[in-house]
């Protein structure tokens, strides 16, 4: 048995290591193929204005989506929920026991569980997208490609807030507010019940002051009497 564990290791390693990267690669082609269609698709200074637009309210949705993708994770569910428990549940439960853990991650690694849902922004856009033609269809486009892009960098920016040295860069994106700091991150380990937004931190604010969780939860406690609460 020993030998067969040892015949089958590196081939298991090597399929973990492709399930990682395939879905990062494809999310960094659609981007790409994204992209270059909006830079040929805006003609004038009002299209480059309209897409600015529509990419910071899309990079505001993409936090949005991570405080309740957040939530929903550490309230409902664990890492034996079918699909995703071991591919979303499980990063948000191990980061709350070792927050360090998330620190110690390649890009690749960190990136994997939200490339997917990254891709299904991504891929009904890049494939079945109606063309770029007018103002109606540059907002969408802009829209989709930054909700796809934040999404699939929350897990570096959540990442960063938790590396004692991160890269220079990062520090000039928390400074901007356009990735999550350590210091506003550190305010959901410390209570476990706020600040779940992890992208750029922006909404929980207002989340937060208006208790839009903790009135969630009280709405779905009658469906969901056994609800399981991780506190970070």
């Amino acid at each position: 048995m020993q030998t067969e564990a040892t015949h089958f290791s590196p081939l298991s390693r090597w399929l973990g290591r492709a399930a990682a990267l395939a879905p990062c690669l494809a999310v960094m082609g659609l981007l790409t193929i994204a992209l270059v269609r909006i830079a040929r698709a805006v003609g004038d200074s009002a299209g480059l204005a309209l897409f600015g637009l529509a990419g910071w309210l899309g990079w505001i949705a993409s936090d949005l989506v991570s405080g309740i993708v957040h939530w929903l994770c550490d309230r409902y569910g664990d890492e034996r929920t079918p699909v995703i428990g071991p591919l979303v549940i499980a990063p948000f439960r191990e980061h709350h026991v070792d927050p360090q853990i998330l620190a110690r991650k390649d890009f690749f690694d960190a990136a994997s569980s939200n490339a997917w849902l990254s891709l299904s922004v991504l891929v009904p856009w890049v494939a079945f997208g109606p063309p770029l033609e007018g103002a109606l269809a540059i907002f969408l486009a802009g829209f989709a490609v930054s909700l796809g892009a934040g999404v699939f960098l929350t897990n570096t920016f959540h990442q960063w807030a938790h590396q004692a040295n991160p890269p220079r860069a990062a520090r000039w994106l928390q400074v901007l507010r356009v990735a999550i700091s350590p210091e506003r991150h550190a305010r959901h380990h410390a209570s476990g019940d706020a600040a779940y937004c992890v992208t750029t931190g922006f909404c929980n604010p207002a989340l937060d002051r208006w208790r839009v969780f903790e009135r969630l939860e009280r709405a779905t406690a009658l469906f969901t009497p056994h609800r399981n609460r991780s506190h970070g």
